[in-house]
């Protein structure tokens, strides 16, 4: 599931979307060499990848070479072959980028890098569950 772009502080650059749903990239993979990017639930679902056994999941171009395998996908922006690759770079840089609190309704005034919102948001959580008060829980 994709982090909704309203709760990033600053909008979000085309760079860090996901070039098949246009959402902010979750998982991003590069998918050709090129560099395009895409998340890794739209490339598995958009690009129809899967093993040639059969087992859904994704396929290391001639993996099994005594299997004729079906015609390589083709990247959706440059129409070269797919060659799906995590972007760890991609990821981090979408982890540094500042969010607000899913609570920023209620008050919360919280913000942190994104990689750091699950935590604040289970202390949250574990506060709303000691007191019972949501509206006071987010804004120590």
């Amino acid at each position: 599931m994709n982090f909704p772009e309203e709760r990033f502080v600053n909008p979000v650059e085309d760079e860090y979307k996901c070039m098949i749903c246009f959402e902010v990239l979750s998982d991003p993979n590069t998918v050709c060499a090129q560099d395009h990017l895409c998340c890794l639930a739209c490339a598995t679902a958009s690009l129809q990848l899967v093993c040639p056994s059969g087992v859904s999941g994704l396929i290391l171009l001639n993996m099994f070479e005594d299997q004729k395998l079906p015609e390589p996908p083709l990247c959706p922006l440059c129409s070269t072959p797919v060659e799906l690759r995590p972007s760890m770079i991609t990821s981090r840089k979408i982890d540094d980028l500042p969010v607000y609190c899913e609570h920023q309704q209620l008050g919360c005034r919280w913000v942190c890098p994104k990689r750091n919102i699950i935590e604040h948001q289970m202390q949250v959580r574990a506060r709303v569950s000691d007191d019972g008060d949501k509206e006071d829980a987010c804004r120590s």
